[in-house]
């Protein structure tokens, strides 16, 4: 017999209810890794344990249709990722991924409460990014190819910047419409979304990111900036690391 409309969505309530009640557990546990990472210093395995329990309360939230704990998470594993496995939580940096964590914490609150709404703990979020960023600007990088990604990233390591990589297309708009980038990196051709597309969404959006500036590095020919609505077209080509150097100081007036 068919599962009927109702008795599905009150399963799918359910597990998500469940997932909300564990949500500050999952976050205890997260919480002893950052401390002993401060504590003892740097530990490659204690750090990949928290990177997955961070990935895997992600990949929970988004089942869950829950968007706000997929951006806390996606935001606290690109912190990390920006110290590296082998680097050694100081004080601060200890402090500030502890905050990523009292953000999720408070997901849950938000969910039982009438007084708090989800926009409180999102301009929290915001604060928090600004003082994790500090002077530094903030681009995301949507490019499919690993090698390539980290090939931009050394070319712009003179920049105040910090990238944040995504390799398929359709994650990485679903990013820009929830996070605030100050830029976007983008290679031609992407997983699910191609470039121009995630481009012309984003554009269509009137989202808060909607008019920051975009460059295109493609091997195509031909294309214009009027017709992709890129601010900056680069071939790929031996020059492309100066070019690229060059159109991100443009964009970003540094």
């Amino acid at each position: 017999m068919a599962m009927d409309t109702e008795t599905f969505a009150a399963i799918l309530a359910n597990m998500r209810e469940r997932f909300l009640q564990e949500l500050d557990e999952r976050c205890n546990k997260l919480e002893e890794l950052i401390l002993s990472l401060e504590r003892d210093g740097a530990n490659k395995e204690v750090f990949n344990e928290l990177y997955r329990g961070i990935h895997n309360v992600k990949g929970a939230g988004g089942t869950h249709g829950l968007n706000v704990v997929t951006t806390i998470c996606h935001q606290l594993e690109s912190f990390l990722a920006e110290l590296g496995a082998n680097a050694t939580l100081d004080a601060s940096s200890a402090n500030n991924a502890l905050a990523y964590l009292d953000l999720l914490r408070r997901v849950s609150v938000v969910h039982r409460s009438e007084l708090m709404q989800q926009s409180d703990i999102e301009s929290e979020l915001e604060r928090l990014n600004q003082r994790v960023l500090e002077k530094r600007k903030s681009g995301l990088l949507a490019e499919s190819s690993q090698t390539l990604a980290s090939y931009y990233q050394q070319a712009l390591e003179p920049l105040p910047v910090r990238l944040v990589w995504e390799h398929n297309g359709l994650s990485a708009l679903g990013r820009l419409l929830r996070e605030h980038f100050d830029f976007i990196i983008a290679g031609g051709e992407l997983k699910e979304l191609n470039s121009l597309a995630v481009v012309a969404a984003l554009r269509a959006s009137q989202t808060r990111n909607h008019k920051i500036p975009a460059i295109l590095i493609t091997s195509r020919q031909g294309l214009k900036t009027e017709e992709t609505q890129f601010d900056a077209i680069l071939s790929k080509n031996k020059e492309l690391p100066e070019t690229l150097l060059a159109a991100v100081r443009k964009a970003l007036s540094l």
